[in-house]
């Protein structure tokens, strides 16, 4: 019973393991590369269109509201980088706006 425990063990903690040597990198902000307004098309970059959503540094905007960038981490692929976001967010309902 014992074997089984250990093989179920390091079954499942073998590919965070993995993972590990794979060098996820923390950043502290977003990269430069995907700054301004991104939206699903031309028409949804005007001024005041609700589709869009904005990028800087250290927040994001967008349909959802507005937050702050908690922090970034790097993963890389074989296609290339991936990256994902820990937002602090706001209520705008706590904030009485």
């Amino acid at each position: 019973m014992r074997k089984v425990a250990l093989l179920v063990f390091i079954a499942a903690f073998a590919p965070l393991a993995a993972a590990g040597k794979g060098g996820i990198k923390m950043l502290n902000s977003i990269p430069d590369a995907y700054w301004g307004k991104w939206a699903p098309a031309v028409e949804s970059c005007k001024d005041g269109n609700a589709e869009a959503i904005i990028l800087a540094a250290k927040a994001y905007s967008g349909p959802l509201g507005a937050c702050d960038v908690a922090s970034v981490s790097e993963t890389p692929t074989p296609k290339g980088a991936t990256y994902s976001a820990r937002l602090h967010c706001i209520d705008a309902r706590q904030t009485g706006s």
